[in-house]
């Protein structure tokens, strides 16, 4: 499922050896993580949980390591799981799964949606 990825993991100590094994099991070369340019220019893929301190920092630091413009995808760890289960389905957008947006800021959650017994939306006119 992921030949031909060389990838890094910006994640958490606690999930980083679980997605290690598959994504080697999956074909693919895994770099240390690391900040050095020369070795980040390396990767296809920087896989980001969200959940480790030096992620928000890191890609902050993107544009002063001149690693802006290469072809390296910044993706969510549901990337590797969602190409997992569609391998040889179908095919899985991967800026559907980007970590960062363009300006290189770390993506927000989406906004809780009301919930039964929450307060009505003023443009409702409901009271």
């Amino acid at each position: 499922a992921f030949e031909g990825w060389v990838a890094m993991l910006w994640v958490s100590a606690g999930t980083r050896k679980g997605f290690t094994e598959i994504l080697r099991a999956g074909g693919a070369r895994l770099l240390d993580f690391t900040l050095e340019p020369r070795t980040v220019e390396q990767a296809t893929h920087v896989f980001v949980d969200g959940s480790h301190g030096e992620v928000g920092p890191t890609i902050k630091a993107l544009p002063s390591l001149g690693l802006l413009g290469k072809p390296i995808l910044y993706l969510q760890t549901d990337y590797i799981l969602k190409v997992l289960m569609l391998d040889g389905v179908s095919p899985v957008e991967p800026r559907e799964f980007l970590a960062v947006d363009l300006d290189l800021k770390p993506k927000k959650a989406p906004a809780k949606k009301a919930t039964a017994g929450s307060a009505p939306s003023p443009s409702t006119g409901a009271t």
